[in-house]
């Protein structure tokens, strides 16, 4: 899997990486910071290193993770938007 991380959470991701097979693929101010992982993608692997981010962090591959993200998100917001 590849995530995107804005360049504020860059320092956090570079001193306790998500998982240890964590390779840094690019980084700098503007694009943030990308890694690329090797991990078996669960419930638990969602909720604790990707949703907790929030808007700090984008999946870039798989694409069928980018989308499940999404999902729940748009699931989140219609939660929000019923007033």
């Amino acid at each position: 899997m590849i995530l995107q991380f804005n360049a504020d959470e860059a320092p956090y991701i570079k001193s306790l990486p998500l998982h240890r097979s964590q390779q840094v693929l690019h980084e700098n101010e503007m694009d943030g910071y990308t890694v690329k992982m090797h991990v078996k993608i669960t419930p638990e692997f969602i909720n604790d290193c990707i949703l907790r981010f929030g808007d700090s962090v984008k999946v870039i591959s798989p694409q069928s993770l980018a989308e499940s993200v999404r999902q729940i998100y748009l699931n989140a917001l219609e939660l929000y938007s019923k007033g």
